[in-house]
Parts: structure tokens; C-alpha cells; sequence
């Protein structure tokens, strides 16, 4: 067989593979990111109605935290072993079958109880979704397909926010409070789609129906390949992924302090930033992968953002230039998150995959949970009357964090990186 039809079969089973799995993972990212903004629209009118103290929802995060982080391990083996046309779908039901439970709690403990079950399936579901992906791409692929899956969450708040509104209008004056039907008809669109994702998914390459012998073959071929030149490792014990949970680690934080810079109050000017972030993640993405290289791909995307927040602190800023900036900060975020991924993805294999997806996921996620709280106390505790300098003291925090995380990411093992 000649070099250009074996890329002809590639192009065409890479493009097969996009087109059956990414719009159904691009639609539970969505609602992934979207539960960052529920509590915008729900918890407040929530604690008022059942007359619920603040520290009691607080207490209710926390045993879904728990859950969280016991569970995700154990989730992703389980799904390595029973596959993902089971177990994935099964942990959607859950979570959707628990959010439209949540429309119609009365008191503090169905409120806790059903946090629980949240945790339970939502700690599996974005590492089996990384363990999905590298079970059907090529490594020289994984980029393009955590970017077309990822879109899913940056465009989350747009569509959360979108629907909540358009929920909260129409449900106006109901006997049910909006609260209510914000959960019951999430969980039920949950639902929808992890009913659907029984139909879509197949557990590997050999269950591949949808695609021609020719394609199905070259395939298989590709990922026996790449499982041949990988080595089942220890996760907890290996240098390399603890590496990854420290850069995940102050990525989680950096993510979670770079809200209040992303989500910006003038809609006009979110929504083109957003669309211009898109795109360029996306060429990104495929340029990482047509050269096969991804630490320059994360690093310099996040260099701009940095230059990006500090260019206000030193100059007047336009409404064109405050778009262009925004785009900036919003693809070196998500950008580095992909970028990120890929590099686990690539050197993990069977069960050391399953775990140490897992593994990373869960402990780095553990700065995006501790650290805003313990620096919004010490800068709330500081600077308490004096708002313009408590911002000040964010734009610092985050500028120190980008350039830590990329200098860390700068500096990564190359056994690592290659």
C-alpha cells in the first residue's frame, strides 16, 4: 500500500471517529463546565426556600467532594474492565437522575444524600472520558480530539447561563420554583444523553462497526503500535506523574482564580472573545499534533495570557484590545488544560491509563477546591476595605501562578514530554 493512501484511510478514519464520538463528549463537557454556574441561578433561592443555613450547603459540597475523590480511581478501573458502553452511560444516568432528584428535596438530608450520589458519578465521568479518547486516537490525534471535546466546557457558561435565563423566564410565577425546574429539566437533558451515549459508544476499535474493513484494520494496527512502545508502570509510585499532579495542581488553582478575568460582565465582549478562543485552540491543537509536540504548544499560548493581564495594570485599554486580551487569557487556560492531557494520555497504557488518569485528575483538582479558599480568606481578611487593592492582589496571584506553572511546564522531564 502506497504512503498516500495510507493517509487517505488515516484522514478518513480519524474523520469517522470525530463525527461519531466528539459531539456526544462535546455535549457532557458542556454540562460538565456548566456545573461550575448552577449556584448562580439555584442555591440561593434554594437555601431561602427550605431554610437552609449557608454552612449546610457547605457541609453538603464537602461530602460530595469526599465522594469525589474516593470514587474516581476505583471508576476508571472499573470501566477499563466492564468498558465504556456500559460504565460511562451509567455514571451520566446517575448524575442526571440525581440533579432531577435534587428539584425536589425538602430538607438538609436528601440534600446531602443526593450530593453524595453527585460525587459518585461525577468523578468518573471526565477520566473515563480522557481514558475513552486514547482507547480510539492515535496519540498524533489526541490533541485535536481533547480540543473538540473541551470546546464543550468553554463555551459552557454561554449555554448554562443561556438556558437558566430562558428557564427562569418561562417558569416565572410557576407553583414550582425556578430552582426547582432548573434541576428537574438538566438532570432530565442528562439523562437524554446518557441514554443516547448506550447507542454511540463501543468499548474499543475491535467493536468499531461504523467503519470500513480497510479503516477498522489500520486502526487496530495504530494502537497496537503505540501499546508496544509503552510500559505498565506504578502511577503512585512513578516521578513522572507526580510531576504532572504538581503542574495540575496549580493549574486547577490558576483555572479557578482565572474566572473572575475570563467571565466578563459585558456579554458582547465574552461571547467574540470566546469565539476567537475557539479557533485558535483548535489550529493549535492541530499543529501540536501534526508536529507531534506539546510543551511549546502550552507554554507560549500561556506566556501571551500572562502578558495579557499584565498589559491593563500599564496602559489604556480599548474595546478592541480588551476583546484581543480576553482571548489571550482564555486560550492560554483552556489550551494548557489540552495540552496538558495529551502528555499523560501519551505515555500511560491499560490499567496504568485507567489509573493514572484518575490519579492525576483527583489530586491536582485538589487546588481548584483548597487554595481559592484558603487565598480569598487571607485576602478578604487584608484588604477588607479596600476592594481596588484586593483586585490588584488577584491580578498578582494569578500573574505569579501563570509564570510558575510555565516555568514547571518549561522545565518538564523530557521522558515525560517525548
Amino acid at each position: 500500500m502506497f504512503d498516500n493512501e495510507i493517509v487517505s484511510i488515516e484522514k478518513k478514519t480519524i474523520n469517522k471517529l470525530i463525527i461519531r464520538f466528539i459531539p456526544f463528549l462535546f455535549l457532557i463537557f458542556i454540562f460538565l463546565g456548566g456545573e461550575r454556574f448552577m449556584g448562580n441561578f439555584t442555591y440561593s433561592d434554594m437555601l431561602n426556600e427550605l431554610n437552609l443555613p449557608l454552612y449546610w450547603v457547605g457541609l453538603a459540597f464537602g461530602v460530595s467532594t469526599l465522594t469525589f475523590l474516593i470514587f474516581a480511581i476505583p471508576s476508571n478501573i472499573i470501566m477499563h474492565k466492564v468498558g465504556t458502553k456500559i460504565w460511562l452511560p451509567f455514571l451520566i444516568l446517575l448524575w442526571g437522575i440525581t440533579t432531577v432528584l435534587t428539584g425536589f428535596i425538602n430538607n438538609f438530608y436528601q440534600l446531602i444524600f443526593l450530593k453524595a450520589l453527585l460525587g459518585i458519578a461525577k468523578a468518573g465521568i471526565f477520566p473515563g472520558i480522557l481514558l475513552f479518547i486514547t482507547y480510539w486516537f492515535p496519540k498524533k490525534h489526541l490533541a485535536k480530539a481533547f480540543s473538540l471535546t473541551f470546546i464543550g466546557s468553554i463555551i459552557s457558561f454561554l449555554v448554562i447561563h443561556g438556558m437558566a435565563t430562558l428557564i427562569l423566564r418561562i417558569t416565572y410565577g410557576s407553583y414550582i420554583h425556578t430552582w426547582r425546574w432548573i434541576f428537574i429539566l438538566e438532570g432530565i437533558l442528562i439523562i437524554v444523553i446518557g441514554i443516547t451515549g448506550y447507542f454511540i459508544l463501543r468499548n474499543n476499535p475491535n467493536e468499531a462497526d461504523f467503519l470500513k474493513d480497510i479503516e477498522k484494520n489500520w486502526l487496530l494496527e495504530e494502537m497496537e503500535k503505540e501499546k508496544n512502545k509503552r510500559e505498565e508502570i506504578n502511577v503512585f509510585l512513578n516521578k513522572g506523574v507526580w510531576y504532572l499532579i504538581i503542574c495540575y495542581i496549580l493549574f486547577t488553582f490558576t483555572f479557578s482564580v482565572s474566572q473572575m478575568f475570563i467571565y466578563q460582565p459585558e456579554s458582547i465582549i465574552s461571547i467574540i472573545s470566546f469565539v476567537i478562543s475557539i479557533i485558535a485552540i483548535v489550529i493549535i491543537s492541530y499543529h501540536s499534533d501534526k508536529v507531534l509536540e506539546r510543551r511549546y504548544h502550552a507554554i507560549i499560548p500561556m506566556g501571551l495570557a500572562f502578558l495579557a493581564i499584565l498589559a491593563p495594570m500599564f496602559f489604556n485599554i480599548g474595546i478592541y484590545l480588551k476583546i484581543f486580551l480576553l482571548a489571550l487569557i482564555i486560550i492560554g487556560i483552556y489550551n494548557y488544560e489540552i495540552m496538558f492531557w495529551t502528555i499523560p494520555a501519551g505515555f500511560l497504557k491499560g490499567k496504568s491509563a485507567a489509573i493514572g488518569l484518575a490519579f492525576i485528575y483527583v489530586i491536582g483538582s485538589l487546588g481548584g477546591i483548597i487554595f481559592p479558599v484558603i487565598f480569598g480568606n487571607i485576602t478578604s481578611m487584608m484588604l477588607v476595605n479596600t476592594p481596588n487593592i484586593g483586585f490588584i492582589a488577584w491580578n498578582f496571584i494569578m500573574l505569579l501562578l501563570l509564570l510558575i506553572l510555565t516555568l514547571l511546564t518549561a522545565f518538564m522531564p523530557r521522558d515525560i514530554n517525548s
